[in-house]
């Protein structure tokens, strides 16, 4: 875990991601992403972002760099 992740400054939500069923989807989209050529985090918020019925993904930006990812993702379907 990085520095300042979220799961850093909120270990409480560990519990609920930290499990075989979580890392091995964390492992899925790590090899989509590989084989598509884009990150990891494009990849995850074009799916969240192009799912028929979201009308809304909340984007917890920390950073420009953040918010020009879920921009991104939004104006191109890749998933």
């Amino acid at each position: 875990m990085s520095a300042g992740t979220r799961f850093e400054v909120m270990p409480g939500h560990q519990c609920l991601y930290f499990t075989e069923h979580g890392w091995g989807g964390l492992e899925g989209l790590r090899s989509k992403a590989k084989a598509v050529g884009q990150s990891m985090i494009r990849l995850a918020l074009d799916w969240a972002i192009h799912q028929p019925g979201i009308t809304s993904v909340l984007i917890g930006a920390r950073s420009t760099s953040h918010l020009d990812q879920a921009l991104d993702a939004a104006a191109a379907d890749i998933a």
